[in-house]
């Protein structure tokens, strides 16, 4: 279920999904980028946790890693 165009992630609830123009956040950037989400990546929102916790993101579609 999309959102309304350039919403901050932090409104997203379990089931949303959007795709990510930029990052505001220096530290959640660098974490999303070394697992390869860069802007412009799609990515699900799984679930929150509480009091602002943790966030289970799933890239949509899913990344593959590289095979030799």
């Amino acid at each position: 279920m999309p959102f309304p165009r350039s919403t901050a992630a932090s409104h997203f609830v379990a089931g949303m999904s959007g795709t990510i123009e930029r990052f505001t956040n220096e530290n959640l950037a660098c974490k999303l980028m070394d697992i390869g989400v860069r802007p412009g990546s799609s990515l699900r929102l799984v679930r929150k946790g509480p009091f602002g916790g943790s966030w289970y993101v799933v890239p949509d579609p899913p990344l593959t890693l590289p095979t030799s």
